[in-house]
């Protein structure tokens, strides 16, 4: 999902311990998901395979662990990542985010990452000056800067099927995931729109950090903070969930729609291209009419922030759904469903002194439903209103 960072198995809900999955063999696997990268910049001067799946999925504790990065890695740390603190300052005025490490890896507690790491790893942009050769988001989209959502889930869409018609490399796919990832994202296109204006803006995190975290740096002198210069890996916790949601409970915007559910800690948000429907935020004023539930199928990423609970920070976890792994199925008849709730609507402002009258009626005592029906009808209310819904305000 992000730039250097390899797949794993669609179902990801088997063991983190797991070496082999689908039953391959572990060389061959390794092999397959694994990519050379460039040693230049650290002392071994060659070119070594970066085998993320067998390395990250060592058994914590192991001592082998630092002898293997130290090997295959010289001057690099891996380590499995809680939240990532947002961008703030350092003695030099440069910003950086600190991620915590979970739990303590190899003496370290905490990775200090400069926002230049970041915004050359995830959001593309060089972090040396003159740096050429690199597309940006939009350009791999092949879309303005200026595309909305359901267009940007077209884009991805059409050139998913380029690539498949090309029988291009897995590489190519992956640079497209990352950065439909990236600009699907309302929070994370924002950042990455100002950084496009100013490259030395701060960079946050995608989705928070949680997850594997490969990179190359210093320790500190007492060796429990590692000062990283540069991201090597990044693989997030995911899970993929298939689930039924009511439409009711979408927040409906212009553009883009957005579910969240307390309940399950996730979140989603839904372009028009996704859901197969067009609408405007007028459907939050009678949304709570329509009982259709949409069928979700989604591959969600950990995610989290602070909040001031208490009189304490408490550290609140949630997860959310990534849009290029976002499949959401409706009901056949949800526009008839859509109409009906629309006329519901209508007829609540048309009958609604009769409606505030008898809900005001409701609250002072309890009612019998044919009491109900019997005022109601007294004064000129159709017999076959759903009193059922009188206490509901529009």
């Amino acid at each position: 999902m992000f730039p250097g960072r390899h797949d794993l198995p669609p179902d990801s809900r088997q063991s983190q311990s797991a070496i082999r999955p689908g039953g391959v063999p572990a060389h061959q696997w390794i092999e397959s998901h694994s990519r050379p990268i460039d040693c230049s910049s650290h002392r071994s001067r060659r070119r070594c395979l970066l085998p993320l799946a067998e390395f990250f999925h060592f058994d914590r504790g192991d001592p082998g662990r630092q002898k293997f990065a130290d090997r295959v890695w010289p001057g690099c740390v891996p380590g499995t990542i809680g939240f990532v603190t947002q961008p703030k300052k350092d003695k030099r005025d440069d910003f950086f985010v600190a991620a915590e490490v979970r739990p303590a890896n190899l003496g370290i507690s905490s990775i200090f990452l400069p926002c230049k790491a970041l915004r050359e790893y995830f959001y593309r942009i060089p972090q040396r000056e003159g740096s050429t050769g690199q597309q940006t988001p939009y350009q791999v989209l092949q879309v303005p800067c200026t595309a909305s959502p359901g267009e940007l889930r077209v884009a991805f869409k059409l050139r998913q099927l380029e690539l498949e018609a090309k029988h291009c490399p897995r590489s190519e796919y992956v640079l497209l995931e990352c950065a439909f990832n990236i600009l699907g994202d309302p929070g994370l296109r924002a950042c990455y729109d100002v950084l496009l204006k100013d490259p030395e803006a701060p960079a946050i995190f995608p989705y928070g950090g949680f997850g594997s975290l490969l990179v190359s740096g210093d320790r500190s002198r007492d060796e429990q903070t590692f000062f990283a210069r540069r991201i090597i890996a990044f693989m997030p916790e995911r899970h993929r969930r298939r689930f039924h949601a009511p439409v009711r409970k979408c927040e409906f915007y212009s553009d883009r729609a957005l579910y969240r559910d307390i309940r399950r800690r996730l979140e989603l948000w839904i372009d028009p291209a996704v859901l197969h429907q067009v609408w405007d935020p007028t459907w939050n004023r009678w949304k709570r009419l329509l009982g259709a539930k949409m069928e979700v199928n989604a591959t969600f990423v950990k995610s989290g922030k602070y909040r001031w609970h208490r009189g304490k920070w408490e550290l609140v976890t949630w997860e959310t759904a990534l849009p290029s792994r976002l499949e959401i199925k409706l009901p056949s008849d949800f526009s008839q469903q859509v109409e009906a709730a629309k006329r519901t609507y209508h007829r609540f402002g048309q009958y609604a002194p009769a409606l505030d009258k008898v809900r005001s009626l409701v609250e002072r005592k309890p009612m019998e439903k044919a009491e109900i029906e019997r005022i109601l009808c007294a004064r000129n209310v159709p017999g076959d209103f759903d009193i059922a819904q009188v206490n509901w305000r529009p």
